[in-house]
C-alpha cells in the first residue's frame, strides 16, 4: 500500500502550484471581505476533492485494471484510497483551523460560533465524501459526480432546516458548560460520527467491488 500511496502523493504533486493560487486568491479575497470563514471551508473542501482527484486519474488511466495484473489486491486499492483520504481531508482541516486561528488575533473573529461551525463542516464534509465514495466504485467517477453534489445539496438542506428550527440553541447548549469541556465533548461526538461514517462507507465500498469486472 505503501507505493500506492506514494503514487497518488506524486501524482497530487503536480497541482500544487494551482492549488496554491487558488488558496491565494481565496486569502486576499477573505481579507478584502474581511472574514477567513470561506477560506477555512474551501481548504476542508479542497481536502476531500484532492481524493475526488485521484479517483478521476486511476479510472482515466484505467489504473484499477492494470494494477490487478500486479500482486495488489482489490482491497489493498480501495484502503489506499480511503488513507490518502484521511491524509488529504486532515491536512485541509488543519489548515482551515490554522486560518481560524490567526483569524482570532484580528478584530473580525467571531469566536466561539465560528469555531463551532467549522468542526460542524468538517463532518459535514466527511460524511458526504463517505457517502460518495462506495458510488464511485460502483458506477465511476462521472456518474458519482452528480451524486455527490446530489449529496451536498441534501445534507446543505438538512442543516439549514436544523438552524431554522433551533436557530442559536444549538450552540447555546454549549454555554452552560466550561469551554474546554464543551469543546471536547462536541469533537468527541462528531469524530465517533466520522469514524462511523467512514468504516461504514469502507466495507460498503469493498462489498461494491467484490464482483466487479474491471
Amino acid at each position: 500500500m505503501k507505493g500506492l500511496l506514494l503514487k497518488d502523493l506524486y501524482a497530487l504533486s503536480g497541482y500544487w502550484k494551482q492549488y496554491g493560487m487558488v488558496l491565494g486568491f481565496m486569502a486576499v479575497w477573505s481579507i478584502f471581505m474581511k472574514s477567513f470563514s470561506f477560506l477555512a471551508v474551501y481548504a476542508i473542501l479542497l481536502g476531500g476533492m484532492l481524493t475526488m482527484s485521484l479517483m478521476t486519474m486511476d479510472e482515466n488511466t484505467h489504473f484499477c485494471r492494470y494494477a490487478l495484473t500486479m500482486p495488489v489486491s482489490l482491497r489493498t486499492m480501495i484502503k489506499e484510497k480511503y488513507v490518502a483520504f484521511v491524509i488529504s481531508m486532515g491536512t485541509g482541516c488543519a489548515l482551515a483551523f490554522l486560518v481560524e486561528l490567526l483569524m482570532a488575533a484580528t478584530p473580525w473573529g467571531e469566536g466561539k460560533v465560528e469555531w463551532v461551525m467549522l468542526i460542524i463542516m468538517s463532518t459535514f464534509f466527511i460524511i458526504a465524501f463517505s457517502v460518495y465514495f462506495p458510488i464511485v466504485y460502483k458506477y465511476g467517477v462521472e456518474k458519482a459526480r452528480y451524486t455527490y453534489i446530489l449529496i451536498l445539496i441534501l445534507m446543505g438542506a438538512a442543516v439549514l432546516g436544523v438552524i431554522r428550527l433551533t436557530g442559536d440553541e444549538t450552540i447555546l447548549m454549549l454555554d452552560g458548560f466550561p469551554a474546554p469541556f464543551a469543546a471536547v465533548c462536541l469533537i468527541g461526538i462528531l469524530l465517533i460520527v466520522d469514524a462511523a461514517a467512514f468504516s461504514i462507507s469502507y466495507h460498503v465500498a469493498l462489498r461494491t467491488v467484490k464482483d466487479k469486472e474491471w
